[in-house]
Formats: C-alpha cells, sequence, structure tokens
C-alpha cells in the first residue's frame, strides 16, 4: 500500500521549479476556448432538441384539443337530431343554421356538413362531418350513426 502511494505521488508530483509558469496547454486549473466552444455547442444541441420537443408537443396538445372540440360539436348535433319526434323533421330541418345559432363554430374556419342517406329508408343513415383550419391546414371529423323513430 506504501508503494502504491508513493508511485501515484512519484506520476503526479509538480516537478517544475517553484515559481515558473506551467507550459502553454497544461494548466489544468482552467478550460482552453476550443474546449469552451466545444461545450456551449453540445450545450446549443441538447438545448434545440429540447425546444424543438416542446414545440412539437404544443402542435400535437392543439391538434387533439381541436379533435375534441369537432367531436363534440358534432355528438352534440347528432343527439339534438335524436330529440326530434320523427325522421321527416330531422331531414327538413336546416341543420347548419341550428348549429350557428347553438355556438358550434368555435374552431377557426368550422364548417358542418349533414348528408342524409334515402331518407325513406329505415333506418336513416346521418353523417356529420365537422371541419376546421388551424395554421393553415385543414382537418376533419366525421361522426356516421344510423336512427330509427
Amino acid at each position: 500500500m506504501i508503494i502504491k502511494s508513493q508511485l501515484l505521488k512519484f506520476l503526479f508530483a509538480d516537478t517544475r521549479p517553484s515559481g515558473d509558469p506551467p507550459p502553454i496547454g497544461f494548466d489544468r486549473r482552467s478550460f482552453t476556448l476550443v474546449e469552451t466552444l466545444i461545450g456551449v455547442s453540445i450545450l446549443s444541441v441538447g438545448v434545440l432538441i429540447a425546444l424543438m420537443f416542446f414545440v412539437r408537443a404544443n402542435l400535437s396538445t392543439q391538434l387533439a384539443q381541436d379533435m375534441t372540440v369537432a367531436t363534440t360539436h358534432g355528438d352534440f348535433l347528432l343527439e339534438e337530431m335524436y330529440a326530434q319526434s320523427s325522421l321527416g323533421d330531422i331531414v327538413d330541418r336546416d341543420w347548419r343554421q341550428w348549429a350557428a345559432q347553438a355556438g358550434l363554430n368555435t374552431l377557426p374556419e368550422e364548417e358542418i356538413a349533414i348528408v342524409f342517406g334515402d331518407p325513406q329508408q329505415v333506418p336513416l343513415v346521418i353523417t356529420v362531418t365537422v371541419s376546421w383550419q388551424r395554421k393553415g391546414r385543414p382537418h376533419k371529423i366525421s361522426l356516421t350513426t344510423e336512427l330509427i323513430k
């Protein structure tokens, strides 16, 4: 054990005469400019990757929120159709106007389209499509159901 500690002292001993400056590039008390630039570059890449992740997560959250609102609007419209007394009342009503009056247009450039299957056929096939645009990208959700009265 004593030999090991003496060997370590010999290997790491400062053999310079007292008061001499260390050779250039061998002062281990500070970082060189190159080491600092490399460290800052690595840190910058890491920060950029983290920022890209947060931006993408924010966009995904916005899309999920829009899809939830669109699905809720379509479901609310179908529930109102279900509350009507007959299939004729459902087919004859202006549902786009009803949706606008009910405030179902909160998404940017939201449009609601209703397509009925053959009104004489039972069950009545109803498709409600809610479309909107967010940051120039079109999105849509379609809900289809069959209704018997």
